[in-house]
């Protein structure tokens, strides 16, 4: 049925799995029968950005692999990179708390009228939802922290 090369590659890859996890178990303070390691799907973003005082056109596509293409519209520049693992891992988090989610239905600000507002249409693979942003720092935390991460760890 497998060759005993097979079954050995599938023995390493067990024993491997069994080690990490019981190491990683151990330096966590995890008891013996709960994970250690949670997992989220990974999800690739896609952010556009326009408006602000300067009237901006931006648009960020993140790979689920990190990479990213950055494209300013208005000044017709392309530039690409990718984040850091660190980076990645923290943005597929953020992206999968349900916060964010909750937070990007309901659109951003609540103001009836905010001149100079960034708007954004943040894409997921739920879809792409639009956000205004008029500076409030209450408002939508789990919206903004992805934000801060992109603008932060990109040139967006």
């Amino acid at each position: 049925m497998f060759s005993p090369r097979w079954i050995a590659v599938l023995a390493s890859v067990v024993v491997g799995g069994v080690l990490v996890g019981g190491a990683a178990a151990g330096c966590g303070g995890a008891k013996a029968n709960e994970t250690s390691v949670t997992s989220t799907p990974a999800v690739p973003v896609a952010v556009t950005r326009t408006g602000g005082i300067a009237g901006v056109n931006q648009t960020i596509e993140i790979s689920v692999d990190g990479t990213w293409v950055y494209r300013d519209n208005k000044r017709s520049q392309t530039e690409n990179g990718a984040l850091a693992p660190d980076q990645r891992v923290a943005l597929q988090q953020l992206v999968n708390d349900p916060d964010f989610a909750d937070q990007l239905s309901e659109g951003g600000s609540t103001r009836d009228l905010c001149a100079d507002a960034f708007h954004y249409l943040v894409e997921t693979t739920s879809g792409a939802k639009p956000y205004e942003d008029c500076g409030a720092e209450t408002e939508a935390p789990a919206v903004k922290s992805v934000l801060a991460l992109i603008t932060e760890a990109t040139p967006f």
